[in-house]
């Protein structure tokens, strides 16, 4: 129906028909009062037979409130019901309804209202698990793949999740069980290079000390008194005796070794290389080509310690780098001192480079055993270089030759 505003409306049979409209379609009586309170119309009941309003609180009400209301029992209309008026400028407009009605409508808005409610939870529970469920399943594969982190490839905990705080909290987890591993790795070589290292000492110390013991009791059998055999038993037992002296020097040295809280000074390295070529006379030796850097090398450092360094690659070489032409170089490359010794020997098998600076590691047991070495050399040199903060390194050719060198920094340029 088209909207007429019913105040604007003058004729008295348009406004009950506009009155008897809406309170047919909204289920309501409507009453229209004069001024003085006389009824001029009625949804329900002949308004000709109906008592003067003007008294009723309702009406009262409405002259200083916008609307009055009343609840209250209707002798007219033998019910309870709710009254409200509002005050017009000819009269006054007055609603009632039922308070059954009243009643009915409130519980059908209260039902209504219980099952929007029910099903806004039935949905809120829906979505919640749906949410839970994104984010608790990937927590759960998670769960289940930590629990075999020893099998697990970290590679099974990228992308998870879509959730930015799961996939990172699986990012965590993948660089911890990274991390174990490494360590356990690196746990599994250090136990493995220290059961090695306690085989290959027992072993070095066994050997010579074995020998020693049979020749004294080969001694004390008689053989004391046979000058053909006791002189030569004596120089064998001597030659041991000095092996398990190397042995214990070199084991010594390296245990000093680890000490950084020595106070060092600075060594210029020409110095210590001369002394070291000094002792082994290499000077005279017409297969050996030194080349030493003008400028002083310096670094800080103890004297006994580089002492040891040079030495054992130089031994190394004299020992096992043949007959041919042995060069040695010290010079600097750009912040460093530069130190290399290179052979023409026979040089050696690639599967051995990689653990030739390991403790009593040697590639020929029986060549080293021959010319006397401890399998500790390289590793004085390596613990030495590295303790300075420099490195060690070797590269070598099958039967072209083995070049052994470090780098030192240096503590001036």
């Amino acid at each position: 129906m088209k909207h007429i505003d019913f105040l604007k409306v003058k004729s008295i049979s348009q406004k009950h028909t506009l009155l008897s409209t809406y309170a047919s379609a909204n289920n309501i009586r409507i009453t229209l009062l004069d001024s003085a309170g006389f009824p001029l119309y009625d949804s329900q009941k002949d308004y000709r037979k109906m008592d003067n309003h003007l008294n009723r609180k309702e009406i009262s009400d409405s002259h200083t409130k916008p609307y009055g209301f009343v609840l209250r029992f209707s002798q007219t209309m033998d019910k309870k019901m709710l009254y409200v008026a509002v005050k017009t400028e000819d009269g006054y407009i007055r609603t009632s309804l039922y308070i059954s009605d009243l009643s009915s409508q409130v519980n059908s808005i209260l039902i209504l209202l219980f099952v929007s409610y029910l099903i806004i939870f039935i949905l809120s529970l829906i979505i919640v698990y749906f949410i839970t469920r994104s984010l608790t399943n990937p927590i759960i594969k998670l769960t289940k793949l930590l629990s075999k982190y020893k099998d697990l490839n970290p590679e099974e905990l990228e992308h998870l999740s879509t959730h930015y705080e799961i996939d990172m909290l699986s990012q965590v987890f993948k660089q911890m069980i990274i991390t174990l591993k490494e360590n356990a790795e690196k746990q599994l070589k250090l136990e493995k290079v220290r059961k090695e290292f306690i085989d290959n000492a027992s072993h070095e110390l066994k050997t010579p000390l074995t020998a020693i013991k049979g020749f004294i009791e080969t001694l004390e059998s008689g053989a004391i008194n046979e000058p053909q055999n006791n002189k030569r038993f004596l120089t064998i037992m001597k030659k041991n005796v000095e092996r398990m002296s190397f042995l214990v020097y070199d084991m010594l040295k390296l245990a000093s070794i680890s000490n950084k809280n020595e106070k060092t000074n600075t060594i210029v390295l020409q110095e210590v290389l001369k002394n070291v070529i000094d002792t082994y006379n290499l000077e005279e030796n017409r297969n050996i080509e030194i080349s030493l850097e003008k400028a002083p090398l310096q670094v800080n450092a103890l004297y006994d310690e580089l002492y040891s360094a040079f030495a054992n690659y130089i031994d190394n070489a004299l020992k096992y780098g043949g007959t041919g032409k042995i060069t040695i170089i010290l010079k600097k490359i750009n912040k460093e001192a530069f130190f290399s010794i290179l052979d023409q020997g026979s040089g050696i098998m690639p599967e051995y480079l990689d653990r030739l600076f390991e403790r009593f590691y040697r590639p020929d047991k029986q060549r080293s055993t021959e010319t006397g070495g401890t399998g500790l050399g390289l590793s004085i040199v390596k613990n030495v270089i590295e303790k300075y903060q420099g490195h060690v390194g070797v590269e070598s050719t099958i039967n072209q030759g083995s070049e052994f060198y470090f780098y030192l920094p240096l503590s001036s340029y």
